[in-house]
């Protein structure tokens, strides 16, 4: 019996992984310039949060949203823009892009 248990490590390493799913993609954007917006806190309508990075992006890989319309809310901490929200078919490997309005 003792002699099988060398098996499980090679069964291990033949079983191939289950594949990362690419994430989706969204993107904030000023409406006026269509620069990246920074510093943007996303939450989705089960509570998960996200703020965007420098490039104005935020990745979602919970496989709670996937495949299904998913209601965001879209602030900005600093006042600078108008806060919305958004409703969008969240899928793995999608994108959007969200412009939002820069307070005058």
């Amino acid at each position: 019996m003792a002699n099988r248990f060398w098996l499980l490590p090679l069964c291990i390493l033949l079983v191939e992984p289950t594949p990362n799913r690419p994430p989706f993609e969204m993107r904030v954007v000023d409406e006026r310039t269509g620069l990246p917006v920074p510093d943007i806190r996303i939450t989705t309508d089960n509570g998960i949060v996200c703020h965007t990075l420098g490039t104005g992006a935020c990745f979602w890989w919970r496989s709670s949203l996937m495949n299904r319309d998913v209601r965001f809310q879209i602030q900005d901490e600093t006042n600078q823009f108008d806060s919305i929200g958004a409703t969008l078919r969240v899928t793995h490997a999608g994108q959007a892009e969200i412009k939002i309005r820069r307070r005058t």
